[in-house]
């Protein structure tokens, strides 16, 4: 039996990051690339705990689209915000939405 070995630091640290967040609250994702949108430079995203709203209408296969419009519905941000955000910040967000799930 071979199992997967975690020798990298950064790997170990986001899955201790992971376990040690709590999605019965709103969780915050600082971005790396604020973003400018309405106006408005956007530093961070709040992704409150989900709900059966926020999960509505998506598949259950978890693509990164489907991934992101749950993070849209969570934030309360438009899908647009998303749209102009790099992959690092997308990443990140979509992560922590996978491990609310």
């Amino acid at each position: 039996m071979v199992t997967h070995v975690k020798e990298d630091p950064e790997e170990i640290l986001k899955d201790e990051e992971a376990a040690a967040r709590d999605y019965s609250k709103p969780v915050v994702i600082l971005l790396k690339h604020p973003v400018k949108f309405a106006g408005q430079e956007i530093l961070e995203v709040t992704l409150q705990p989900l709900t059966g709203r926020h999960l509505r209408g998506i598949s259950g296969k978890s693509s990164l689209d489907e991934l992101m419009r749950v993070a849209a519905k969570a934030s309360g941000l438009s899908d647009k915000v998303f749209d102009l955000m790099r992959a690092a910040d997308i990443m990140a967000i979509t992560e922590a939405v996978g491990e609310a799930l």
